[in-house]
């Protein structure tokens, strides 16, 4: 059966709500990133043990790892909108996983819309590298980040080239393998248009493509 709303019943409601307005239980405080803080919280509480540790933010997390390699035991610890300062703040709950090896790609939310210089990322870069392998990981792969679309302008663009010009020094300077994602996704220098819908997040094709480069690295016993 339908609701029986006729009129003045809307009136009415508008009266109500103008005399005695709702007050919600609970208000989310404005400065928190909730759906980071809810993600986090839930990987804490895993206690999830895993060969490899793929570890960055959304273009990380929304790809289906362990499926796209099922022989391999993966834990996926990407967050969507996490920065390189935000990782290096989990890092701790990243090693619980006591990883043999990190895939790690990062710095385009720093750069995008965290206003973060390039500078500032490379150095967050080199101290999440650092503490992996201090912490016994054998093999950290640095993945390089991903040119965004034409849509997003062509400053971003110029910042990920420097990016990722310093992480290729960062690589050889650690004994890190280096992988070049972008030679695939974007060749031009932009992510292609047949890899996205918003020029930063990718599609099925796309993480094929990111999987078949990745998989001698994911299959090698470092």
């Amino acid at each position: 059966m339908g609701r029986y709303e006729a009129w003045p019943f809307p009136d009415l409601q508008r009266v109500k709500l103008y005399f005695f307005p709702h007050t919600p239980d609970y208000v989310l405080p404005s400065d928190v990133n909730t759906y980071f803080e809810m993600r986090r919280e839930h990987l804490e509480m895993l206690g999830t043990l895993a060969e490899v540790v793929m570890l960055g933010d959304s273009l990380t997390e929304l790809g289906e790892w362990q499926e796209m390699f099922p022989e391999v035991k993966i834990a996926n610890r990407g967050i969507s909108s996490d920065t390189t300062s935000g990782i290096l703040e989990r890092l701790d709950e990243v090693l619980e996983a006591q990883p043999r090896k990190v895939f790690l790609m990062a710095g385009i939310n720093d750069l995008s819309w965290g206003g973060v210089d390039e500078g500032v990322v490379l150095k967050n870069m080199g101290e999440i590298t650092r503490r992996l392998k201090a912490q016994g990981v054998e093999e950290v792969v640095l993945q390089a980040t991903i040119f965004p679309g034409k849509n997003h302008g062509a400053d971003l663009p110029r910042k990920v080239e420097r990016l990722n010009k310093g992480l290729v020094k960062l690589a050889a300077e650690q004994g890190m393998e280096f992988v070049d994602l972008n030679g695939v996704l974007a060749p031009d220098g932009f992510l292609k248009t047949d890899f996205t819908m918003d020029g930063i997040h990718l599609n099925g094709k796309a993480y094929k493509a990111w999987t078949e480069r990745i998989a001698p690295f994911m299959k090698s016993d470092g």
